[in-house]
């Protein structure tokens, strides 16, 4: 390509441009939506607002084969599934955030045995203690070598007042919660 054709392109190139450029910098028409007439059925108390909620989904419906279908697709909807599965833990929540305030008993059986290591502060406090002449008069007085053992069967209990209202938030919180996946269901 010669230098004078580059030219001719570029001059008649960079104008093109420029009213490109132009041209899209305007901003775009506003165009103003009229409405028509609403139908009678639609507007005032002919409305059936009030009444959609309250009627079930089947009664849209007059075909049994798109009911059926209908059906299937919302027993097997995971997001409804999952819904209903969120709405069971936050009912369990709520349950256990209710019983907070009250007092709780617990049966307990425990066993446990400890050994004194041979370099430790009570190993060797107790085998100088063992060579004392006041405990080797005395077997009975010996601290025993072999682990010592702690057995425990009973019952213990708890209850936590709720002076600075800490529980009953709790419970207040875990009730909007329920209530919340109970909507959101919806």
């Amino acid at each position: 390509m010669s230098r004078s054709t580059r030219k001719r392109i570029l001059a008649g190139a960079i104008p093109a441009l420029l009213l490109l450029t132009v041209a899209a910098c305007k901003t775009p028409q506003i165009t103003a939506v009229t409405a028509g007439p609403l139908p009678g059925a639609f507007s005032g108390r002919d409305s059936l607002a009030g009444q959609a909620p309250a009627m079930a989904w089947n009664a849209y419906f007059n075909d049994d084969v798109l009911r059926q279908l209908v059906d299937s697709a919302l027993r097997g909807n995971p997001d409804i599934l999952a819904g209903l599965q969120r709405i069971q833990v936050a009912r369990a929540n709520r349950s256990i955030a209710g019983g907070a305030r009250l007092p709780s008993v617990n049966a307990s059986l425990s066993a446990a045995g400890e050994r004194y290591g041979d370099y430790t502060l009570n190993g060797v406090g107790n085998w100088d203690a063992n060579l004392s002449p006041n405990i080797q008069n005395d077997p009975s007085r010996r601290i025993p070598v072999s682990p010592t053992t702690d057995y425990f069967i009973g019952l213990r209990s708890t209850w936590e007042l709720d002076i600075w209202g800490k529980l009953r938030d709790r419970r207040d919180a875990a009730r909007l919660r329920f209530l919340a996946s109970v909507e959101g269901q919806q």
